[in-house]
């Protein structure tokens, strides 16, 4: 539960900041789509160290990857330069370590919250409406 309360902390500082952060930038030829995006940032935190969550974004609408121990699977859509994810369903199976289970569920949890996102050239930025920031790198 610490992560969770240190991950809503964080997002109290950052939120102060949300005004500032633009709906979305999809510069010409960034593709949200294709690439496996790796989590680097979490509101200012790094995911647990040996957990790996990623994100990818399938042209019709489906968005999966992985919590750090279980796979999900939810959809996603863009519009009016907002993105948004829904519907998430993962495995079920035992995190070796209770933090990564925490770390797990507070991220699913946080994805289908949000609301704004930047996309540049090997990053992905997206923010909840609560203000968690996620920062993304596309994977090599």
């Amino acid at each position: 539960m610490g992560l969770v309360r240190t991950w809503a902390v964080a997002a109290t500082f950052l939120g102060l900041t949300a005004c500032a952060f633009q709906a979305w930038h999809e510069p010409a030829g960034e593709q949200l789509t294709g690439s496996e995006w790796v989590l680097r940032d979490a509101t200012g935190m790094p995911p647990l160290r040996g957990s790996s969550l990623t994100l990818l974004l399938a042209p019709e609408g489906e968005v999966s990857g992985s919590g750090g121990c279980n796979r999900f699977v939810g959809r996603w859509t863009k519009q009016r330069g907002r993105l948004t994810m829904s519907g998430m369903a993962s495995t079920m199976m035992a995190c070796p370590d209770n933090a990564v289970m925490e770390q797990e569920q507070a991220f699913l949890k946080s994805l289908e919250g949000t609301s704004l996102f930047t996309a540049t050239p090997g990053k992905l930025v997206l923010q909840t409406h609560d203000g968690h920031v996620f920062t993304f790198a596309s994977a090599p």
